[in-house]
């Protein structure tokens, strides 16, 4: 452009002095017009230069932009991904499904063959290896055993490396290896390993986006343990370990609204614990706090897979059955009779101890509109069952004694 701009010069110039030699044989003011026109040449030419690298500029910022707001759209779309991830993972597969989350979002933005994940948390227990394709897991373990050493060294130095695979260990086609730290914190430690093509290189720039996903994994994982941690000391009963008043109350609410939707059974159990203050009053706190607490485990342990006992009073508790009928209800409240009276031989005590319990069960009527009309009728069968003596069950009803239309 400015080659051509002092070439328009030149040209003007000697335009100007034929004009001016012309001008003075003719009287036209040649050299005046050449000039003018020259210089709105120059004009003309300066404006589409500068127009000409605003654009380019223009164009170069608005690709910078793009690509920022790519990234940003990623890391939002990632920390939703993780988000939903955990809100339906319990506490023992966390691990498993946030790598598999981040191996999924690596794939996403990173051209590759395959990706892992190895990591060892502090919490003791062993290495854990998440490969993005089942196929890959055996070629990834024969890669960690043989540079088992380099891959420890790039954990614990925080810096991200290109490694280039020997051919008798990388049986794949790919041979080159990215390897980057995942954050765990010490002292655990992590590894994100990143298969390609033996030609193709990684760029600082995926390093560090690989980089962010990863300590964004990591951060979502610990988040979500403490809040675990958090929650379950807010729902658990300091001494017996199960689920407090508030907490037993609002499954049952969430179990009888699912009844009512799925048209499900729902039954109810109430324990109470015979003469449990006298024992407490003769045994003094510390014995009973150790047998009550020795009984709501027993609870605990007898109970299947998606039901719950709350502490419901100081030596009740409340036992929920979701989609159980009556009659399997009537069955876990004779069992748990015998469960409860079992003796008690505490730790380095020379005695052992016996407490017996009374236990009323009920299940939702069709007519029910609340969860707590089945825990009365639970609570009304437990009251018979200790005006009759105490260790023993009974059916709750309501004051009418209906029947309990349950539905099989």
């Amino acid at each position: 452009m400015r080659a051509r701009l002092v070439g328009a010069i030149s040209l003007g110039q000697s335009w100007a002095a034929r004009a001016q030699s012309t001008a003075s044989s003719e009287g036209f003011p040649y050299f005046t017009f050449f000039v003018v026109l020259l210089l709105l040449l120059g004009i003309a030419g300066f404006v589409f230069y500068r127009k000409f690298i605003t654009q380019r500029d223009d164009r170069r910022k608005e690709a910078v932009f793009q690509a920022h707001t790519q990234r940003e759209q990623a890391r939002l779309d990632f920390d939703a991904e993780l988000k939903e991830a955990v809100s339906r993972s319990s506490t023992d597969d966390l691990s498993f499904v946030v790598l598999r989350r981040l191996l999924s979002r690596i794939k996403k933005s990173m051209p590759q063959r395959y990706c892992a994940a190895l990591v060892r948390f502090a919490d003791g227990e062993g290495d854990q290896l998440v490969c993005s394709e089942p196929r890959s897991q055996a070629e990834f373990e024969a890669i960690i055993k043989a540079y088992e050493q380099p891959l420890k060294n790039v954990s614990w130095s925080g810096n991200a490396v290109t490694l280039s695979l020997r051919p008798e260990v990388a049986r794949w086609t790919a041979q080159s290896l990215g390897v980057l730290p995942i954050p765990v914190p010490k002292p655990g430690f992590g590894i994100l390993l990143i298969a390609r093509e033996p030609e193709q290189g990684f760029r600082d720039d995926e390093f560090d986006e690989a980089g962010d996903f990863a300590q964004r994994a990591i951060d979502s994982m610990e988040l979500a343990r403490h809040e675990a941690v958090e929650k379950s000391d807010r729902e658990l009963d300091k001494l017996t370990q199960v689920y407090t008043r508030a907490a037993i109350e609002l499954r049952a609410s969430n179990f009888f609204t699912e009844a009512v939707k799925s048209r499900s059974n729902f039954s109810a159990l109430w324990i109470e614990l015979d003469q449990f203050r006298v024992f407490s009053k003769e045994k003094g706190q510390e014995t009973s706090d150790m047998v009550l607490k020795t009984i709501a485990q027993r609870i605990a342990r007898a109970l299947d897979r998606g039901q719950a006992v709350g502490r419901f009073d100081n030596h009740e508790f409340v036992v929920l059955m979701p989609g159980v009928p009556e009659f399997q209800a009537q069955k876990l409240a004779d069992s748990l009779v015998s469960v409860i009276a079992r003796e008690i031989n505490l730790s380095g005590a020379s005695t052992t101890h016996q407490i017996t319990a009374s236990i009323g069960f009920a299940s939702k009527y069709p007519s029910d509109t609340h969860f707590t009309k089945i825990l009365e009728r639970a609570g009304k069968g437990k009251d018979q069952a200790k005006y009759q003596g105490g260790q023993t069950s009974r059916r709750g009803q309501d004051d009418s004694g209906g029947v309990n239309f349950q539905q099989f």
